[in-house]
């Protein structure tokens, strides 16, 4: 359970460079940590780290939707989370001296996708699965015995044979 609203409580799951579209302009390159539940109960939540001019834009608005990727060594796109509604809370900005600071935002997703793609290539025997299952007498296993119910109140067992 989430006991705070620190981003240095949990580790995240993702971090990522996100898209962010506010009515049709979109915001590019926003570094955002994406934290996942830990349990039924908590929920996912995202803390940016824009950029002063990144900032000054996101400081104005509620809500946007979230869009990022990760690309994989073969630069080919592994995973892509997508939200459609994200809403922006707690918005702060840390000043460390002249011309330096730290903004931060956090962003509550709403309906969070988190797409893992697996590559597929043209080749037919790679897209198959195999699956063996052998099957074998085992004492271990059940049912060894099976019960017969009368309606006297007697249960009978009968001792199924494997062959």
């Amino acid at each position: 359970m989430i006991k705070s609203d620190s981003i240095t409580e949990l580790k995240e799951a993702f971090f990522v460079q996100a898209t962010l579209d506010i009515s049709g302009k979109q915001i590019e390159g926003v570094p955002c940590k994406i934290y996942l539940p830990e349990s039924t109960m908590d929920k996912p939540y995202f803390w940016f780290r824009p950029s002063k001019t990144q900032f000054d834009i996101l400081s104005k608005i509620r809500e946007s939707s979230f869009t990022a990727y990760i690309d994989g060594f073969n630069c080919k796109k592994e995973v892509i989370i997508f939200s459609p509604k994200v809403y922006l809370s707690k918005k702060s900005t840390r000043y460390w001296g002249p011309n330096f600071s730290e903004s931060t935002i956090k962003g509550e997703p709403q309906n969070l996708k988190v797409i893992q793609i697996i590559d597929s290539t043209d080749n037919k025997e790679s897209n198959r699965a195999f699956l063996n299952i052998w099957i074998s007498p085992n004492n271990v296993l059940e049912p060894d015995l099976i019960p017969q119910y009368s309606y006297r109140g007697d249960i009978k067992y009968d001792r199924v044979k494997l062959s």
